[in-house]
């Protein structure tokens, strides 16, 4: 509950609104009193035969209460929505701006489905937390209140204390009873829920295997076990809910049956008249509405409460802090470089030292888990090195601007990821600014300008979600372009050919050789093809590393480079 209210308090408070729709919901409830208040009068004294001017102002309080009951109920829903889903539009703003500064390798074990779930479901769940957890029960508050007053000053004062007791009953004790049950049922669930589909997905991805080692009834039979064990928590779970809105219904109809047995001899000894005694019964009955919303109202706080909890500890991640210092550029340099993921796990680079200087190329190689992708991630500042340094020009990563040391390097990744955007605005992730002709002219430098001129939507042509309308050269040639646009010194080249055919790694490796010429450039690569022409080549085995030199030397060395070079030579053939 602790994150919950943190959290409230980083959002944005549209007090007027909430004034306003806690206004409108309580008018509400007053005309809803005021409704069967009225027509528990018109019903009694109609027996009396009261004049025709009379019975005729009370048919006109009774369509004027259920007038403003749905006017005033419509005003509440559109005023509480409309502040809900605005603090809610924030809330997804604000908590994106918290994960970005993290950068992908600094969220730990949470995936991007994890985080998706956070910006979306569980922001959503707190719609429900505003509308349904906290404006009923400050609802029913102030309408029981006006209530008590009103049967205090007119009738007496055991009536009042009736009613103020039912609420506190319903809305204090209930709840906290409810919350903390209620969330431990929904734990119940979620955690048997994701057992069942894990059995369902081995059941249904292992279909085969099971078939030929004759398993299928032994893993049906598992399956069933997890869904039963669902269907005992969940029927768990309906039992409380329903336990809970029978709960309020009791305390409802409890306040009416006191009323009704304190009342009536009050009504025989002449104290009170029939008409009070029908007035009061029925407002009872128009304030047992609120009493059943209190159960629901529980159970939504105790899931926002759940959902606010997971949102914070997203949000409250902090990264290191880095130092604010313009980097100026200069030569890249590495030195004694090492990292471990954690203190308890082995080294996945080890005193790892090169230098890099605009117009050479270096290719760091190995097989996958040599550490090549963590070399990376270090290089642009997702990860910070255990021991050594990298520095720009002299300059220390770790004391510069984050944005001014990436400003230095552009990536060409394997899988380079499109947006669902247009063309143009794809490109232009790169630098937003950049003109048409600009666009043209990276588009012209990867060979692209041709394909571009054939398609008939041209700049606002889609590239699909994830890029899913274009080949993998298609690809990787608009990421070269949009690593041109950015026109920074350094290039990584982070398996950019891995996955495509020969012939079109083949294109792609004569293109980046064209464009980077005055680049520094650093290819990460565990195929061997193009790195005739590189400077040097950084052999790493386990994250050290084992050889260094140009491909020839390292070839008559026949050493690790070379077993690799041979045993691709024979995958090819």
């Amino acid at each position: 509950m602790r994150s919950l209210w943190t959290l409230l308090r980083c959002l944005p408070k549209p007090w007027l609104s909430m004034l306003l729709a806690l206004l409108l919901a309580w008018l509400t409830g007053a005309a809803g009193l005021g409704l069967l208040a009225a027509s528990a009068w018109l019903i009694a004294m109609a027996a009396l035969h009261p004049s025709i001017t009379v019975l005729s102002l009370a048919i006109v309080g009774v369509r004027f209460f259920g007038i403003a009951r749905a006017v005033c109920r419509y005003g509440e829903r559109y005023v509480s929505h409309d502040a809900t889903f605005r603090i809610l539009a924030h809330l997804r703003v604000w908590l994106y701006r918290r994960i970005e500064p993290l950068a992908p390798f600094y969220l730990g074990t949470q995936s991007a489905a994890s985080l998706l779930d956070r910006l979306v479901g569980d922001v959503e769940v707190l719609k429900d937390l505003f509308l349904r957890a906290f404006l009923p029960p400050a609802t029913a508050f102030f309408s029981c209140l006006a209530f008590a007053l009103f049967s205090w000053f007119f009738v007496g004062p055991w009536p009042a204390l009736v009613v103020l007791g039912a609420y506190l009953t319903a809305a204090v004790i209930l709840p906290l009873w409810l919350a903390g049950s209620w969330r431990r049922g929904a734990e119940a669930v979620a955690a048997e829920r994701e057992c069942l589909q894990t059995a369902a997905g081995d059941l249904l991805g292992g279909l085969g295997e099971l078939w030929a080692f004759r398993q299928t009834r032994e893993q049906a039979r598992l399956l069933g076990a997890a869904a039963q064990r669902l269907a005992i928590a969940q029927r768990r779970q309906s039992l409380l809910s329903g336990a809970g809105e029978a709960f309020g219904m009791a305390v409802g109809y409890g306040a009416l049956w006191l009323l009704l047995w304190g009342g009536i001899p009050l009504v025989q000894s002449g104290q009170w008249s029939g008409v009070d005694l029908s007035v009061l019964a029925l407002s009872v009955l128009a304030l047992g509405e609120f009493f059943l919303l209190m159960p629901a109202a529980a159970r939504y706080l105790a899931d926002g409460a759940a959902a606010a909890e997971r949102i914070w500890e997203t949000a409250a991640r902090q990264r290191p802090e880095k130092g604010k210092a313009v980097c100026a550029g200069g030569k890249l340099e590495v030195q004694n470089l090492s990292f471990a993921y954690a203190d308890n796990l082995a080294p996945a680079l080890q005193e790892i030292s090169f230098s890099l200087e605009e117009g050479k190329s270096i290719a760091v190689v190995g097989a996958s888990g040599a550490g090549k992708s963590t070399l990376v991630s270090l290089l642009l500042g997702f990860r910070q090195p255990t021991v050594g340094t990298i520095s720009l020009g002299g300059m220390a990563a770790d004391s510069c601007c984050e944005e001014s040391w990436r400003s230095h390097f552009a990536v060409v990744p394997q899988q380079p990821y499109f947006f669902h955007l247009s063309l143009a605005d794809n490109l232009r992730v790169a630098r937003p600014e950049a003109s048409l002709d600009e666009l043209r002219s990276v588009l012209a430098q990867t060979q692209m300008l041709s394909w571009l001129e054939a398609e008939p939507q041209g700049w606002e042509r889609s590239v699909g979600e994830g890029g899913g309308g274009l080949s993998g050269g298609q690809r990787q040639r608009l990421a070269i372009a949009r690593a041109l646009l950015k026109e920074a010194p350094y290039w990584l080249l982070d398996e950019a050919t891995a996955g495509l055919d020969a012939l079109t790694a083949q294109e792609i490796i004569a293109l980046m050789r064209l464009v980077t010429v005055d680049k520094g450039v650093l290819w990460i690569t565990h195929h061997l093809q193009g790195l005739e022409a590189v400077d040097e080549i950084i052999v790493l085995q386990q994250g050290r590393i084992v050889e260094r030199g140009c491909m020839r030397e390292l070839i008559e060395k026949q050493g690790a480079f070379y077993r690799m070079w041979m045993a691709e030579k024979e995958a090819c053939i």
